[in-house]
This record gives C-alpha cells, sequence and structure tokens, in this order.
C-alpha cells in the first residue's frame, strides 16, 4: 500500500474523566482544576503529532485509553471508539505514541494510570 505523507494540523484533544477517581481539590481550589491543567499539558504534548485525514464527514471522534507508567511513560494505547476511518485513527495513536512520556500532574494523587483521550479531527479552532 502506497503511503503519502500529509501536512500536519492541530486537532481538538479533549481528556475525559480518567478510569481512577481524582481525590476532592483542596479548599478554595474549583473541582477539576489540577485535571484541567494536566489535560492542557498533555494536549500540549500531542498536538503537534497529529496529522489529520483531508475531508472526514461530520464529527467523528476518537476514543483512546492510554496506558501510562508511573513517569508518563505510553505503555499501550487501546482504541474504545475509532473515527470510522482506520487511517485517521492510526495517525492518531501513532501521535500518542510519539508524544511519550506525557507530562505528569502537579500533584502526584491527580495521576490516573488510564486517563481517557477524546479526539476530534473536525473541531473548528482546534478546540
Amino acid at each position: 500500500m502506497k503511503r503519502f505523507r500529509l501536512p500536519v494540523v492541530f486537532l481538538a484533544v479533549t481528556i475525559l474523566a480518567s478510569c481512577a477517581p481524582l481525590p476532592s481539590p483542596p479548599a478554595g481550589e474549583k473541582k477539576g482544576a489540577a485535571s484541567d491543567d494536566w489535560s492542557q499539558r498533555i494536549v500540549a504534548a500531542i498536538r503537534p503529532n497529529i496529522v489529520r485525514v483531508a475531508d472526514l464527514p461530520g464529527r467523528p471522534t476518537a476514543v483512546f485509553a492510554v496506558n501510562l507508567l508511573p513517569d508518563g511513560t505510553v505503555t499501550a494505547i487501546p482504541m474504545e471508539k475509532g473515527t470510522g476511518n482506520a487511517q485517521q485513527d492510526g495517525l492518531i495513536e501513532r501521535a500518542i505514541a510519539r508524544a511519550s512520556p506525557l507530562p505528569l500532574p502537579r500533584r502526584q494523587e491527580d495521576f490516573a494510570l488510564s486517563p481517557r483521550l477524546t479526539f476530534d479531527p473536525n473541531a473548528p479552532n482546534g478546540s
């Protein structure tokens, strides 16, 4: 099969709830602020590696439950839901792998061994 190199563009990446429940935030801190910060840092690490397949119809999303070691190294990238385009799913998986090790949360208790990552290749403005 002949492969074509596609231009790199930014895709929307949102971290959903992790598989492990997060502890209550400290008094005065907005709920989810720590995980939101971690999410943004993971997005920043993965985003430059993502390649987009042109003209995906509709709003396809892919969900990956990334398995991490305590140092942020990606050990497995099981796909929970695909975009419907096998090529795009593979490109997203490779982008996650290239970003390894992923950044760690500032507080160790916010770390999850399997955060769920949701990708929307057609999101407007990369969000």
